[in-house]
């Protein structure tokens, strides 16, 4: 925990010198940090609680949600690349379909980027995964296609229409090798989901026999939140 305290530290310390010029002493001062020794206390606190908060909201994804995730959303890794036309105005999309059209009468890859080159950009992914941080929009469509193939239509996102090919993929996964990735997604979404997840969590810590809360600065933390709870829910 140390170290990863003392690199979040200076992350932040960092960031405030990048952007702000701050010193260190200068964005203690601001944060109204006594110290860098009262500033690492509070981010100690911080990843007790935020840790404490993860292990917890793990207990609370059944068994169920993991299998109906691996069988909806789980495939093997896929190779992909794109072309991407600038815009989501009539004349961005008549152009993504005028490059499928001309894939579709047998124009190879190659030649349709060299003819228009200086109107698209391409770019190679290699091999995604099914948790990859990549729009979920070309996810889903990936997903649709067969190896070797490319989308009929053009695809638009928030900044452009694309055309997506599916190059290769591998067998999918056993549940068992990646559970805990889909269960860091499953997790990552609860969060998401309920506002109020937080001082759930900090309510069954202290119900739970397991689960002790020995950290004086934490327990005090947990009042707190505990406050804060009941008052919304008032």
């Amino acid at each position: 925990m140390k170290t990863e305290v003392n690199n979040m530290a200076d992350y932040y310390i960092s960031m405030y010198e990048t952007y702000y010029g701050y010193t260190e002493d200068q964005f203690l001062e601001s944060n109204e940090f006594k110290s860098r020794d009262e500033f690492l206390k509070a981010l100690k606190l911080e990843y007790r609680r935020n840790k404490c908060f993860d292990e917890y909201v793990r207990t609370i994804i059944s068994d169920k949600e993991i299998n109906k995730y691996y069988e909806d959303n789980v495939f093997g890794d896929v190779k992909t690349k794109y072309i991407s036309v600038a815009g989501t105005n009539d004349d961005s999309k008549s152009l993504a379909e005028r490059i499928i059209n001309r894939l579709n009468n047998g124009e190879t890859y190659d030649a349709v980027v060299e003819h228009y080159k200086d109107r698209i950009t391409v770019k190679d992914l290699d091999y995604v995964a099914f948790d990859s941080t990549i729009d979920k929009t070309y996810l889903t469509e990936l997903k649709k296609l067969n190896n070797n193939s490319y989308t009929k239509e053009a695809i638009k996102d928030t900044d452009s229409y694309k055309i997506i090919f599916k190059e290769d993929s591998k067998d999918k996964a056993s549940l068992e090798d990646i559970k805990d990735r889909i269960i860091k997604i499953l997790a990552n979404e609860k969060k998401d989901a309920d506002s109020t997840l937080l001082y759930k969590a900090l309510i069954e810590m202290r119900k739970d026999a397991k689960v002790e809360i020995k950290d004086t600065g934490l327990a005090k933390e947990y009042d707190k939140y505990i406050k804060m709870y009941t008052a919304k829910n008032d």
